[in-house]
Formats: C-alpha cells, structure tokens, sequence
C-alpha cells in the first residue's frame, strides 16, 4: 500500500516490506518492563530492509498495514495513524474530559471498529483557551483506517453538538503520519534542527517498572526491550531510564553513535503513537499513548528532568475512563515554602484516587524533612454522603501512615484511621510551632471545569 511504502522512507536503517495484517497481539502478562523476560523474537522475513545486527539479534521494524512491529507478542507497536484535529466550544456547564469521552464513544461507534485494521487509537485534548464565556479546545484524536474513508466522516463533524448541546465540535482537519509528504515535513521542520546524538521519551511508569526502584534513573542492559527498540534506530552507546519525584511518567535518555541516528528516531516516532499489547491486546480502542520526545544533549535531559520532577504533580490529570465519575476532584496546593517544599500540588480523582505522601522519591507527593515518614501518610477516595458545600458519592480521606503525626486543621488524627477531607481543609505533617511546618490547602471541585473556573491552575 502506498502506507506502507511512505513509512518505509521514514527510517531507512529499519524498515521491512508489509505483510498482511495478523492482529494486535494479545498477551495477558505484566506490560514490558525492565525485569521483564528478555526473550523478543527477531523478524527474518524483511525483504530488502537494511540488517542493524545488535549482538545476535536482528532488529527490525515491520509494517502491518499502519502497526510497527519489530519482536515478540509483548512488543510495544509503534502507529501510524490519521491524526484529526476537532476544534470545540464548550460551555461552563461541561468539561473538556466529558467531550473528549463522548467524542471518542461516537467515533468509536460509527468507525464500526475491526482492530487492527480500522479502530480509534487515541483521543485527547491538546490545547485550550478561554474566550468570553466559553471555553475553545483543540481535541487529538488517532485513528487507523483509510483516508478517503474518514474524508466521508469528517464531512458529518461539523459544528456538531455533543454533551445536550453543551458543547460544539468540528473536525478541522486530517494529517496522514504514514503519507511520504508527512516524513518530509518532519525532516524540514523536525529532524533539521536535531543537532546533538541523545534524544529522550516520555512513557508512563507501568511500561517501563512494575515497581519504581529507589532513586532517579537506571542504567538499561543492552538486553532489556526499551534499549532494544531504541537499537532499531541506530547503534546506541547508553540508554537509561529516568524520573522526577511523584513519577508517573519516566524518561527513555537514548544516545545514539551519530547526529544521524538521532535523526533517525525522530523521524520515525514524530506524530506518532504507541501501544502496548500487553496492556491492550484486546484491542479497546482510545488507549495509545502520544509519543513526546525531546533531542539535546544528555546532560540538557537530565537537567530537563529533574526541573519537570519538582513540577510533576502540576501535569493535567489523565482523562476519565470511559463511563467513569468525572468529579470530584481535590486538589491540595501547598500554602507554605521553604526548604522541604518539593512538591507544590497534588490532585486525587475517581480515576487516580490514591496517593501515598512521604519523604521517599517513589510517593506521589515528596516532602523532604526529617519529621516526615518515608510513607507518611496515603490519600484515597471513598464513599461519603457529603463533602462541605458539594453533594457527592465520593469524598477524600487521609490516613496517618507515620510516626510522627497528622495534623487537620490544627487536630492531631487518630494513626491507621481514615479522616474525611473538606474543602478548604489545612493539613500538616508537623506540629503547630515547628519552623517551616509542610502545610497544605484542601480544595474540592465538582469537575476539571470547575477547577478552571475556580483559577486553579492545570498546569504549572
């Protein structure tokens, strides 16, 4: 197909002729990780790729209609997708994260899916800004199927109503990730300005630990699958992994041999997506992941991490699963600084509704001070009949995990006892009196929107 010759220019080094599409692979294990087996399968049949032998293997990635496939049944997939782009409007009465469920629920329903071969790979929202009173929104959504065919489709998303009419979406326009013109404008706009051999990943922690180990980075073995994908790009001197504190997303830090290398990778990966069949072999749609990579030197990744780790619990909440709660959400905001505040925020929702605080860098919330417990304290969300002014199923409890205390709003909790939450609620990990007490601010809001409203602050 023309797909599959187009990608074949994207990553001379690496690519194979297509076969017939034979499906997701599907595998019940844990995701790829670094202790994982290392037991991928080599490819033979490639045509006329170019062999990049890395100790005894061969590897190469292998297009399937628009899935890169490179080793074994538990081998992340690298996509191709079309990516659409759908303009929206919404009122104060909606959040983008309802939006993007609904749109991605229609789509899905009159893509009439038959993964691998036409499904949606991934719906988020990318952009947004407030005008007067509503709220405008640029929404991603990944899909794999023919262009022609979502040219039929495109022409039915326009200024359409989702959510009773509280929101109007209009798909905009289509780029095409496996089209030559594609990899052209990512070597003029992407792969031209790479200057230096290193270049980093961003994936979420389950794919690359089962547990996050103690510190901030390791060094990966030559054998472990994410050196071994970053070795179908170019030869690689080293590869690690590494992470801020509250980590839920690490960072692949590849350096390849040459500029060209690096180069390389990116124009195989600009745009595009990844899927773990070991997490989705099932083949539900909207699960991939968007590939964000940064080219610069090694020590400019590090510096890059560590500055994004003091920011981490900044990062936008992950969207709601498909016919999930979409609120409440807290949001606990620091109120004091000093030389223990190393974590500013933190949010809990009905999808993430679980954190552990504590002085260890593995807890979603870091507070460096020698009063604090390396598991201080855990946050989980359960059921309640009310939450100060705002009437919910859910509320958010706290429970003393320590040696040393929790304090609400100046009482001491009762240790391994669950304690509710209220909005505008201080909680601290030290006694009144103590210099520099690390003191937090409980807030509650309905929905991300709400948040918004409130000037609370998604991203740092």
């Amino acid at each position: 197909t023309r797909a599959d010759r187009s990608l074949g220019s994207a990553a001379p080094c690496s690519l194979g002729a297509a076969r017939p599409a034979a499906g997701l692979p599907s595998h019940a294990s844990l995701p790829p990780c670094l202790d994982a087996p290392a037991a991928w399968a080599s490819d033979a049949s490639v045509g006329e790729a170019k062999d990049l032998r890395y100790g005894r293997q061969q590897l190469r990635l292998v297009w399937d209609g628009r899935w890169g496939k490179w080793g074994g049944v538990d081998s992340v997939l690298l996509c191709a997708p079309l990516v659409a782009l759908f303009d929206a409007v919404l009122t104060s009465e909606v959040s983008a994260a309802e939006v993007v469920e609904e749109l991605r629920t229609a789509l899905s329903r009159e893509l009439e899916e038959e993964p691998p071969s036409k499904m949606l790979v991934a719906a988020h929202e990318v952009d947004a800004e407030r005008v007067a009173d509503a709220r405008r929104s640029c929404i991603k959504v990944a899909i794999v199927w023919k262009k022609n065919r979502c040219k039929k489709l495109a022409a039915a998303w326009q200024a359409r109503k989702l959510c009773g009419g509280k929101a109007s979406i209009t798909w905009s326009s289509t780029r095409d990730t496996a089209e030559a013109e594609h990899v052209e404008l990512v070597k003029s706009e992407d792969s031209s300005k790479v200057q230096s051999t290193s270049v980093s990943l961003q994936l979420p922690k389950a794919w690359a630990f089962r547990t996050l180990p103690v510190g901030t980075s390791v060094a990966l073995p030559a054998s472990s699958h994410w050196h071994r994908f970053a070795a179908m790009f170019g030869a690689v001197e080293s590869a690690e992994f590494l992470w801020g504190q509250a980590a839920s997303v690490v960072q692949l830090v590849v350096r390849y041999r040459s500029v060209c290398e690096a180069k390389k990778f990116v124009e195989m990966v600009s745009c595009r997506y990844l899927w773990n069949p070991a997490l989705h072999g099932d083949g539900r749609s909207g699960m991939g992941y968007p590939i964000v990579y940064v080219a610069d030197t090694v020590s400019a990744l590090r510096a890059r991490v560590e500055v994004l780790g003091q920011r981490l619990a900044e990062l936008p909440l992950p969207l709601a699963p498909a016919g999930g709660a979409l609120g409440p959400i807290y949001h606990l905001e620091r109120l004091n600084s000093g030389p223990t505040a190393q974590s500013p925020c933190l949010k809990v929702a009905p999808w993430r509704d679980r954190a552990v605080i504590g002085r260890e860098d593995t807890c979603d919330l870091v507070i460096r001070s020698h009063h604090m417990s390396r598991q201080h304290a855990v946050l989980q969300m359960r059921e309640a009949a009310q939450t100060g002014e705002l009437v919910t199923s859910r509320c958010l409890y706290i429970q003393d995990k320590s040696t040393n205390g929790v304090w609400v709003n100046g009482r001491r909790v009762e240790r391994e006892s669950f304690v509710p939450l209220r909005d505008r609620d201080r909680v601290a990990f030290e006694a009144d009196g103590i210099r520099d007490v690390p003191t937090y601010l409980v807030r509650c809001f309905r929905s991300l929107t709400h948040m918004t409203d409130e000037g609370v602050a998604l991203m740092a």
